[in-house]
């Protein structure tokens, strides 16, 4: 997304921040600096495994769950 100066928005499972596989307090700091907005996910949560489509079209992503 910088290569195209596009921001973004980060949001932030707090507790996780700094695991392995996870944003280090510094990385996200870094983000902020570039413009992105940082929002409150959650503190933590197990990890949901859900079926994900991702759609992209006029510049907007659509992210549809298909739950049984």
């Amino acid at each position: 997304m910088a290569a195209y100066n596009f921001p973004g928005t980060l949001y932030i499972e707090s507790a996780g921040v700094g695991s392995s596989g996870k944003a280090s307090w510094s990385t996200i700091q870094t983000q902020v600096n570039a413009g992105w907005a940082v929002c409150s996910h959650a503190y933590n949560h197990q990890n949901l495994a859900l079926p994900l489509t991702l759609t992209w079209s006029g510049g907007v992503v659509t992210a549809t769950v298909s739950v049984s």
